[in-house]
């Protein structure tokens, strides 16, 4: 074998990217682009294998993991639609801070220095924390989207009567734990469902678990995980971009921000892709 320079190779690999899609100006977008790309590699694959002569064993193995990866893939665009969210927050409402709504952020001088030249306090702030955690994501966007110096009262996930939620947004709170545990699975354990991971499980799901067990999921899996992500996010991406309205023309009525509504409506109707108002201001997408 000729010699092969690795540190080569690994760097033509960094560089061998390209341009982010139009639609990652929008978090929602980027999700549905993402969520949509990785299912239809599932969709190629079965159309295309189906015209012609294949073993079923080994197809069905293949088939299985690539489930897995898609499934994994489509995780990971549904926990950088959260962190895409919280960034346009973080600049939206980085200028009135003093009351601590940033202070769930952890940020250290060598990641700050490390973005300074973006100039996005929210890219910053959240692009190096993961955002696997509900509780933790609650948390986060409950004092970041709250009144001035008060408790905030906005859940991404409510998990009780408190917080707002019917049973149904409990119940989808509850079925998002599980995905995030089966996305840890995914990723560090190859798929492997330790007995960790099926306590975890078992106490979400109030479901019989057992560990030891290598995770096969179907086609029909994925393609439900997707609709089911699919919806959340369209959820939760209108009920932020409410929320942030409400807040900002809160903050521009008790003068903590100088803003033009009718601008920062549109601005945020391209955003988010949703119809906003801003102090009696109304701009559609």
């Amino acid at each position: 074998m000729p010699p092969i320079d690795y540190k080569q190779e690994i760097l033509d690999t960094v560089l061998n990217s390209g341009d982010l899609p139009p639609e990652s100006s929008s978090p929602w977008e980027h999700y549905r682009r993402s969520a949509n790309d990785a299912w239809n590699l599932v969709v190629y694959m079965e159309r295309n294998v189906a015209r012609v002569n294949h073993y079923s064993k080994p197809f069905d193995r293949h088939m299985s993991r690539l489930h897995g990866m898609v499934l994994a893939n489509l995780v990971g665009a549904f926990e950088r639609f959260l962190k895409e969210l919280a960034v346009i927050c973080v600049n939206e409402l980085s200028e009135f801070s003093l009351d601590g709504r940033l202070d769930e952020f952890s940020l250290t001088a060598s990641i700050a220095a490390a973005h300074f030249n973006i100039g996005s306090v929210g890219n910053a702030l959240c692009e190096a924390d993961t955002w696997l955690n509900r509780e933790l994501i609650n948390k986060r966007f409950r004092k970041l989207l709250a009144d001035p110096f008060a408790d905030g009262r906005f859940y991404v996930f409510p998990m009780t009567r408190q917080h707002g939620g019917s049973n149904d947004d409990i119940s989808r709170s509850q079925l998002i734990s599980a995905i995030f545990q089966l996305r840890h699975t995914l990723v560090h354990n190859l798929g492997v469902v330790t007995e960790s991971d099926a306590i975890k499980l078992r106490r979400i799901l109030q479901s019989s678990i057992g560990g030891r067990k290598v995770l096969t999921p179907s086609s029909r899996n994925v393609r439900q995980i997707k609709r089911f992500l699919d919806e959340s996010s369209k959820d939760i991406n209108q009920r932020l971009a409410q929320r942030l309205a409400e807040l900002l023309s809160l903050l521009q009525q008790e003068n903590y921000l100088s803003i033009d509504p009718a601008a920062k409506a549109q601005s945020l109707a391209t955003l988010f892709g949703v119809s906003v108002t801003i102090n009696g201001h109304t701009a559609s997408p």
